[in-house]
């Protein structure tokens, strides 16, 4: 299978951005933002509101796919949860897909709002709590039945297993670590559905009162509880506001939706299993070539400090 990146740079940046960018009414030339798991480009639309319009090759998500991402994430904006509407295109059609010079593109839209992202503050995370229980709130009565075509953790967590070869035995002591705490979860209702999966501090924005949630690129039917250990990968217990920053978005959470004490203990147990999941993706380069990751990251610099975070 070719590379993510690869496969990605097939598309005719330019031709694509314009093309998507008259589908989605945008009334000036599109500006390139990004290039990660999407390519990214700012719009103006004719009311003058910005807008960031995402591509992606449809051999790495198809139309189906992200039709059901869409769905899922006009359900949390119709549901209250702070998140940015998801545009429809000048047809009326959240999901649009062209052709570039033979290459199959698939393009959505959502509005920007304003804000940074979150930083080590007690009283940002305490706003990202409260975020993040509106939108499990409003995920809850998500319909996503088991011939959705958006993801479930199992079928994940099959493919990141693997992806890791039989002889990384650091890795698979990982694995087996992972799959014995999984056991131990509960599943009681209300304790899965359908999650961000991605809901780091670039996709957390603060505006100086509340945090509004973005990029949903892979919605994911888990525990809504692996949403709230997502902060807790970049900010880990070498930061002095670690413990502070916790006890601030579970408190904040907790103000608006509840949190069993079972899967708030449960917090480093889904950091670890996403770390693992990170560690399969990047650590054969068979799924991503470039030495940069998608939001920037280094590559090594990433890999190791999940190795590091094993030795926990």
């Amino acid at each position: 299978m070719e590379p993510w990146d690869a496969t990605l740079a097939r598309i005719d940046r330019e031709a694509a951005a314009e093309r998507g960018a008259a589908l989605f009414g945008a009334t000036r030339p599109p500006q390139f933002v990004s290039v990660g798991a999407n390519l990214v480009f700012r719009l103006t639309r004719a009311d003058g509101a910005s807008a960031y319009l995402k591509l992606i090759h449809a051999r790495l998500r198809d139309r189906a796919e992200m039709e059901a991402n869409a769905a899922y994430h006009a359900h949390l904006f119709d549901g209250g949860a702070p998140v940015p509407p998801a545009l429809q295109s000048v047809e009326g059609r959240r999901v649009e897909t062209f052709d570039v010079a033979g290459e199959p593109v698939v393009a959505t839209a959502a509005s920007a709002v304003p804000g940074r992202s979150v930083e080590a503050r007690p009283v940002e995370y305490a706003a990202w709590g409260r975020a993040l229980a509106a939108m499990h709130a409003a995920a809850e009565s998500f319909p996503a039945g088991s011939d959705s075509p958006l993801r479930h953790w199992q079928a994940n967590w099959r493919e990141c297993v693997e992806q890791i070869r039989p002889d990384d035995a650091r890795a698979l002591a990982q694995v087996a670590r992972v799959e014995a705490w999984l056991q131990e979860l509960p599943g009681d209702a209300g304790a899965l559905g359908m999650t961000h999966s991605d809901c780091n501090r670039s996709n957390a924005l603060y505006d100086g009162e509340r945090v509004r949630i973005i990029d949903f690129d892979e919605p994911m039917h888990h525990w809504f509880a692996a949403d709230v250990a997502r902060p807790f990968r970049e900010l880990t217990h070498e930061d002095p506001a670690f413990e502070a920053c916790r006890a601030a978005l579970v408190a904040g959470y907790r103000e608006v939706r509840a949190l069993d004490d079972r899967l708030e203990q449960a917090i480093p147990g889904f950091v670890r299993m996403k770390n693992v999941e990170i560690y399969a993706w990047i650590a054969r380069r068979e799924h991503w070539t470039g030495d940069e990751l998608p939001g920037g990251r280094d590559r090594k610099a990433e890999f190791d400090a999940i190795v590091r975070s094993f030795a926990d």
